[in-house]
């Protein structure tokens, strides 16, 4: 992207979410140019969305332009997911990471992308419940960073891994439509699994911006064992 088409790109994104959240300076974008693998490249444009409608508008005009998005949220990867590939715009969920609704009675929670993993089993403790997928880089990694890679843990041992507990997400598609796939109730629904589908694609089909996952009561007694083997 040359620097005339920069210009025209962030004035047409500082629109969706203004000025403060859309920048091409290259010392500030440093920080979106790796995550947790060894891989480093510096995009043309960060991006950091509030809601869902404008990462839809965002998408639009990057979709428009041939402009290639990259997600990013906590940057805990190691295998370069949220690098970009050559330049592109880099939206961030930093500002989407509120936890929307707790419901105790369906087991079921709804989450923005930007949650911290244990930031949400640490709501649900005082409640007796959590969220069961646990990666080592739990403290750290947010759950649309464990959608779009279908993370798991040493809890997926008996509890399986993260697409095992989505029942459904609101994406926003290229075309900058919002969509919602899946809910409240289980994934195994009548018709193509497409929240199954959604997990684990990196980004590579939409952009999850809400997610509805399941939880579990906690159990009543937790013990730590070691095995030696002569």
């Amino acid at each position: 992207m040359d620097a005339a088409d920069r210009e025209r790109m962030l004035a047409r994104l500082r629109d969706v979410v203004g000025e403060r959240y859309a920048f091409a300076d290259p010392y500030e974008m440093r920080l979106y140019q790796y995550d947790a693998s060894p891989e480093t490249a510096l995009p043309d444009i960060v991006v950091i969305p509030a809601t869902s409608e404008e990462v839809a508008r965002v998408v639009k005009i990057c979709t428009d332009a041939s402009v290639p998005v990259t997600a990013r949220s906590g940057a805990s990867s190691l295998a370069g997911g949220t690098v970009p590939v050559e330049g592109g715009v880099v939206i961030t969920f930093a500002r989407m990471d509120r936890i929307l609704e707790i419901d105790t009675e369906n087991l079921r929670a709804v989450v923005q992308p930007g949650v911290v993993n244990l930031a949400l089993s640490q709501a649900l403790k005082p409640l007796g419940y959590y969220y069961a997928p646990d990666p080592s880089s739990q403290g750290a990694c947010t759950i649309g960073g464990n959608v779009a890679t279908n993370a798991g843990g040493p809890h997926t041992l008996i509890y399986g891994v993260t697409v095992n507990h989505v029942t459904g997400l609101e994406v926003a598609l290229p075309s900058g439509e919002l969509v919602q796939v899946g809910g409240r109730k289980s994934a195994e629904a009548i018709g193509y699994d497409l929240t199954g589908l959604l997990v684990g694609s990196e980004g590579t089909m939409a952009l999850v911006t809400r997610i509805w996952v399941k939880i579990q009561p906690l159990p009543p007694v937790q013990k730590t064992l070691m095995a030696v083997y002569p």
